[in-house]
């Protein structure tokens, strides 16, 4: 007689209400929850970073990003310049426009070295203080100037500064 069969029977799914729970007890809300908008080559770069600090949630196209926001449970927005072929502008205007997500913070970050003039690189960095409140998360430049280690815990650390207590 196979145990396993009927033990796995005997079981059922839990409700969605079960799951909420138990996610509550296990403590998957103890970490902040952050839409990480990036392009697929760069998301390596946010899991070294972020990896631990929070919980993680992928995007790679507009589509996905709008969609996982409706779920809820957001707590700020890391985006790359490279996200869905340098979308990134149309996501802060999505989200900015939403009066559901108007509140969350919008990091405008970029993660790999770009071929951007420095007036072009100034210019972003502009947009993105107007637009979000707040500077330009510039992970190569930081690398270059402080090392790895310090570039992301400088990173982490203006994350957290924006969080929700």
């Amino acid at each position: 007689m196979d145990l396993r069969k009927n033990s796995q029977s005997a079981c059922h799914a839990p409700s969605a209400r079960a799951q909420r729970v138990q996610r509550l007890v296990v403590g998957h809300s103890a970490k902040p929850c952050i839409l990480v908008a990036a392009s697929r080559k760069s998301s390596h770069i946010v899991a070294r970073c972020l990896d631990g600090f929070a919980e993680l949630h992928y995007v790679f196209t507009i589509e996905e990003a709008l969609v996982r926001l409706a779920q809820g449970g957001i707590h700020a927005i890391v985006a790359g310049l490279h996200f869905d072929d340098s979308l990134m502008p149309v996501l802060l205007d999505k989200v900015k426009s939403n009066p559901a997500t108007r509140d969350l913070p919008f990091h405008c970050c970029r993660f790999l070295p770009s071929c951007l003039n420095p007036a072009a690189m100034a210019a972003v960095h502009r947009a993105c203080r107007e637009l979000t409140q707040l500077d330009l998360i510039d992970l190569p430049e930081w690398h270059a100037r402080y090392g790895w280690e310090a570039a992301a815990e400088r990173f982490r650390a203006v994350i957290a500064s924006r969080l929700p207590p």
